[in-house]
């Protein structure tokens, strides 16, 4: 388990969520081929993020899309 003060001290971790900060509304998919992680390496971080509540995730037909934790999240289809 990761301890809370040092989520943001993993590059991959800081650099999703800069990403996605950025980015808001950002796609799984998107945020692989930007940062260049595996499948499984991302899946990893941002269920780590999202337990910690950097960022939040919302359905949205087939994909998911992703926001930092304090920006509201428009209305999807």
């Amino acid at each position: 388990m990761v301890k809370r003060e040092d989520i943001l001290r993993n590059h991959n971790r800081n650099s999703i969520v800069n990403l996605v900060k950025d980015n808001k509304g950002i796609t799984f998919t998107e945020i692989k081929d930007k940062l260049n992680l595996e499948n499984g390496v991302l899946a990893y971080h941002i269920n780590v993020l999202e337990k910690n509540i950097y960022i939040k995730s919302v359905e949205d037909g087939k994909y998911r899309r992703f926001y930092a934790r304090r920006v509201k999240v428009p209305k999807l289809h």
